[in-house]
């Protein structure tokens, strides 16, 4: 049996509980949200590093879908930190520059935190094996949708 979790405490415990020697793996739709936050923030920002941003986020997107968590670790590591050096008005918490060096350190946490339940996506993915609940979870937003239209609530 394998479990795919968006990796919080709460999920991965309940599915420890319920079945210990399980396979336990980070959903890939999970990491990959968080790396499109990162480039989406990147995409406001109006200065000469952003390519070589944009070139870093995508080894580290590489790193995981390799499987290649401590070079994903250090690649995120160094973007945290590039993030802090090189961004102007740094100190100021509303700004694109603040929140970019969060959501970086944000996933560089969360990939620390989760790193004993990424596998090798590429890898799974090639041999038609689940690495995502993307699918689960669209066709579950979609069937609330519907309820909620059917029992006359607005959805937008």
């Amino acid at each position: 049996m394998t479990f795919l979790s968006d990796g919080g405490d709460n999920v991965r415990d309940l599915q420890l509980y319920l079945s210990p020697n399980a396979e336990h793996v980070l959903d890939w739709f999970h990491v990959t949200m968080r790396i499109t936050v990162i480039n989406q923030t990147l995409k406001g920002l109006t200065y000469d590093d952003i390519a070589k941003f944009e070139k870093d986020v995508e080894r580290i997107k590489w790193h995981l879908w390799h499987g290649h968590v401590p070079e994903a670790l250090d690649n995120l590591e160094y973007l945290v930190d590039d993030f802090y050096e090189l961004i102007p008005n740094f100190n100021d918490k509303d700004s694109r520059g603040y929140k970019l060096w969060n959501h970086a350190n944000d996933m560089h946490n969360y990939i620390r935190n989760n790193q004993n339940y990424i596998i090798n996506y590429s890898d799974r993915y090639l041999h038609g094996e689940i690495i995502s609940s993307a699918f689960t979870e669209s066709t579950v937003n979609e069937l609330i949708r519907k309820r909620m239209v059917g029992s006359g609530y607005k959805t937008g």
